[in-house]
C-alpha cells in the first residue's frame, strides 16, 4: 500500500476512529492521541491486513478498541468524563422539545456503560451486524445482544420517565 492510499484510508476513517476513542477514553486530548497511535501502528503493520478475513473499517476499529482499553489499562484509571456530554448524542428531536429533549437523552446516555455506548455506536449507527461488532469487541454474539438490548431499554426507561414518547420498535 502506497503512503497515498494509506492517507485516503487516514481522511476517510478519521472521524470513526477518533469517535470510538473519545467515547472509550472520555478525554478529547487522549482520543485524538490515541487515534493518532492506532493509524501510525497500522500504517506500520498494513501488509498483515487480510481482506478475506473482514472488511478494513472492522479490522481498524477492532484494533482502536483494543487499543483504548490498553490506554486504559496503561493509566490505571476508569475513563475521565466527557468534556463536552452534549456532542454524545447525534439525535435531533422537534424543535418544541429540542433542549429538554437532549438534556434528557444526554443524561440517559451518560447512564451506559462504554461497551453499551459501543455496541450501540457500531450497530445503530455505523450499521455493522451482530457478528462484526462481536468480532471487533472481542466478544461473543449474546454478549453483545445483550450489551445492545440492555443499552435500549435503559434509554427507553429514561426517555419514557421524562414524558417523552419512543417507538418500540428495535
Amino acid at each position: 500500500m502506497t503512503s497515498q492510499e494509506f492517507s485516503e484510508l487516514y481522511d476517510e476513517f478519521w472521524k470513526h476512529v477518533y469517535w470510538i476513542c473519545f467515547h472509550v477514553l472520555k478525554n478529547e486530548e487522549l482520543a485524538t492521541d490515541a487515534a493518532q497511535d492506532v493509524f501510525c501502528q497500522k500504517w506500520k503493520v498494513i501488509a498483515s491486513y487480510d481482506s478475506t478475513l473482514g472488511g478494513f473499517k472492522n479490522w481498524l476499529t477492532h484494533n482502536v478498541y483494543h487499543h483504548c482499553i490498553d490506554v486504559l489499562r496503561r493509566r490505571g484509571r476508569r475513563p475521565e468524563e466527557q468534556l463536552h456530554p452534549e456532542e454524545d448524542v447525534q439525535f435531533e428531536p422537534s424543535a418544541t422539545r429540542q433542549t429538554e429533549w437532549r438534556i434528557v437523552l444526554n443524561e440517559a446516555m451518560r447512564q451506559l456503560s462504554d461497551e453499551e455506548k459501543l455496541v450501540l455506536k457500531l450497530r445503530r449507527v455505523e450499521g455493522f451486524t451482530l457478528q462484526e461488532t462481536s468480532a471487533m469487541m472481542g466478544l461473543s454474539t449474546s454478549q453483545v445482544r445483550t450489551l445492545q438490548d440492555n443499552a435500549l431499554r435503559k434509554l427507553r426507561d429514561w426517555l419514557a420517565d421524562a414524558g417523552i414518547e419512543t417507538d418500540d420498535a428495535d
